[in-house]
């Protein structure tokens, strides 16, 4: 049972009501309640009033809590100088974002390969305006003398795309609005580039305006409509990406069938060839990189944990073509690479840690480089005109930075100037239900000793992403206030190859779930934590994991804090664009075997009356394009009347932001204080103001 060790639950300010309907949906002959339905009305007077006297009480428990401001504090000074992120290589520049100490959003700067200088490329405050300006994505032409970018307010994601010439520091007459997500690739001459955007409202029928990507091509010197390039012959939940070569002769389109496959089209202007379909074995993944003559993939085609296909381009295109050019290795899984002459460098994942490997094209053979430590590669970048490579390297401890390699040595480049916590870092490794085997991350301040000490646990489990050691000024934060974080590495990511994600999809998304249980009961079994003082913390698909742990075993926790989840598993797809996501979860829509399988775990729907839950935290953004904070609403209510102790169940819902990308600096650092203060007051963690 869930400790009232709180004598002050009893006083604090109670619930507002929320009027319960006897509403019910039928499904494949099944009959639901749903008495929250009408919340999911995000603009109705009704839904807003529920909203505003929810913050109310939110803001008011929270404020009176001392660990809210210190935690603040902490959160703010590990993050008011951000580390080095985004990297991208174009001729003679390296480009990466950076927020300045105490800037609200990160900028763009350009740096010089040889000489060393470093410019601002996009200022997305200074651009926009305003504080809530933020850069979503950006793409330089090859020569780095241009860029595009993605500008959007509020946090909604629903960038217009711009264009800058940063050699004369001059804006180009571009802004295309519905560029969420654009995929960019610039003529080599720079007079024009192929881009993806969404269609206009009105264009397409009611709701259709959040799937149907298509390709364009923009010539900055045209006029008129930009002719559409390629759409026609993909599906509407399918995403397009483009690629031109460095002469741009040819053209590469990678499209993705969601989170589970994707396909190739290709194109020889020079030849005046039209795109046309090069690759698309089923549920087959497909990423790759031009190189002059040469196409080179990385595929998951008959090679769950990744090997590298290359594709001669100078002669007719066919698949038959390609070649296997590094294997799949058993005991890791490729995620990434990145062309340099003579040389692919390829990032591995072994055990949710990253390896970078040089391997020599010449020989077909690879030599580890010597990472700075046990942590996280990212955007490994290189030039096929030269030898050097760069990437991102961080940890647990250590902030994002960019590092140059060298050999087999990496040396840092461009790094944030921070000092580190003193913190120890362990992997302990929990048994699923099943009998699966899982490697959880542990953080904890140096010389805690052996004790249960208030912990964290985190987890994601979804949408092929890994799970991997990787800095938060969260983790940095509560680790110095002298509590343990913990993340588990479940099914669904990436981390152990394709099985590994389906393994935790679809009728399998069980399998996450016990995955993360596994993980608590394994701090606990260890004696690094116990259930009065085990929190746990996810968002987005995240926030779908906490939703289900805390219905499912609600004893094992004393506090969850729930942000910008799905909960209603069954509606979920008729809401914004999250019909793309049925490839990962399945529709209650399609059949009655996904209804079947979605409502047995859907937490909303698992919510039961008199159950003692632990203490909640569910928080939702007004803006988010992703997913509606219906999702959060409703399970805050649902919870609310059912709650069968003491604890509270606290529902706050951030206006002019949104899923996340976007958010100043000081209202991260409000939103994120509150969030690991609840968690602090709730399991015990004394926190004082850091010096």
């Amino acid at each position: 049972m869930i400790r009232a060790n709180h004598v002050e639950d009893a006083a604090l300010p109670p619930a507002p009501p929320t009027r319960a309907v006897s509403t019910v949906d039928h499904w494949h002959g099944t009959a639901v309640p749903d008495p929250y339905q009408w919340l999911e009305q995000g603009e109705d007077p009704d839904t807003l009033a529920w909203v505003a006297q929810q913050n109310e009480r939110t803001n008011q428990v929270l404020s009176s809590r001392p660990e809210t401001a210190a935690l603040r504090a902490r959160w703010l000074a590990e993050a008011s100088v951000g580390g080095v992120q985004n990297l991208r290589r174009a001729g003679r520049y390296l480009f990466y974002e950076r927020r300045a100490a105490g800037a609200a959003q990160p900028t763009l700067y350009r740096r010089g390969v040889f000489d060393g200088r470093e410019d601002v490329a996009v200022d997305p405050v200074r651009k926009g305006g305003s504080d809530l300006a933020s850069l979503d994505w950006y793409q330089p032409s090859l020569d780095g003398r241009l860029v595009a970018y993605g500008l959007s307010a509020e946090g909604d994601e629903w960038s217009t795309l711009y264009a800058r010439d940063l050699d004369r520091h001059v804006d180009l007459d571009v802004a295309i609005p519905r560029a969420r997500g654009s995929s960019v690739a610039w003529e080599p001459d720079g007079h024009g580039f192929y881009y993806t955007r969404y269609p206009e409202p009105g264009t397409v029928p009611p709701g259709e305006e959040f799937y149907n990507v298509r390709l364009f091509f923009h010539s900055v010197a045209g006029a008129g409509p930009d002719p559409e390039v390629f759409g026609s012959a993909i599906g509407r939940d399918d995403f397009p990406g483009v690629q031109l070569s460095d002469e741009g002769r040819f053209l590469l389109v990678s499209v993705h069938h969601g989170w589970h496959g994707g396909e190739l089209w290709f194109a020889d202007r020079e030849r005046g060839t039209q795109l046309a379909q090069l690759a698309a074995e089923p549920d087959t993944h497909y990423a790759g990189q031009l190189a002059g003559h040469t196409y080179y993939v990385l595929t998951n085609l008959r090679a769950p944990r990744g090997r590298i296909m290359r594709v001669p381009l100078d002669t007719t295109v066919t698949w038959s073509d390609a070649r296997q050019v590094v294997p799949e290795r058993p005991d890791a899984t490729l995620l990434d690479f990145a062309v340099s002459r003579g040389v692919l460098w390829l990032h591995y994942l072994v055990d949710a840690h990253s390896e970078l490997v040089r391997w020599d094209l010449a020989t077909g053979e690879g030599e580890p480089v010597a990472l700075p430590g046990l942590g996280t590669v990212s955007g490994i970048e290189a030039s096929s005109t030269d030898e050097l490579c760069y990437c991102v390297f961080e940890s647990f401890v250590v902030k994002p930075g960019v590092y140059a390699v060298e050999g087999r040595q990496v040396r840092p480049l461009a790094v944030p100037d921070h000092r580190p916590v003193a913190a120890a870092v362990r992997a302990e490794w929990a048994t699923s239900r099943d009998g699966t085997r899982l490697p959880v991350f542990v953080v904890e301040p140096t010389g805690i000793g052996a004790a249960p000490a208030p912990t964290v646990l985190t987890g994601y489990g979804g949408f092929n992403l890994a799970t991997t050691p990787s800095y938060s000024p969260d983790v940095a934060a509560w680790v110095a206030a002298g509590g343990r974080w913990a993340s588990a590495v479940l099914r669904g990511g990436s981390e152990y190859g394709e099985a590994w994600h389906r393994a935790g999809m679809r009728e399998h998304k069980q399998n996450v779930f016990d995955d993360f249980l596994a993980a608590a009961a394994r701090l606990i079994e260890v004696g690094l934590t116990d259930a009065a003082h085990l929190g746990i913390t996810g968002r987005s698909n995240g926030g779908l994991l906490m939703g289900a742990a805390l219905t499912q075993r609600p004893e094992m926790f004393a506090a969850a804090v729930v942000g910008v989840p799905l909960l209603d598993m069954l509606r979920y797809p008729r809401f914004l664009i999250a019909h793309i996501w049925a490839s990962e979860y399945g529709s209650a829509d399609a059949d009655p075997a996904q209804f079947a399988y979605l409502y047995r775990y859907s937490p909303y729907h698992r919510v039961k009356a008199g159950t003692e839950y632990p203490a909640t935290l569910l928080w939702a953004a007004h803006q988010d394009s992703r997913v509606d904070p219906l999702h959060a609403r409703k399970m805050a209510a649902r919870l609310q009347a059912a709650q069968g102790g003491s604890a509270p169940i606290l529902y706050r819902e951030e206006g002019q932001v949104g899923h996340g990308t976007g958010k100043p600096l000081s209202w991260q650092a409000a939103s994120q204080g509150d969030q690991l203060g609840f968690l602090a007051w709730r399991l015990g963690l004394a926190v004082s103001d850091p010096a």
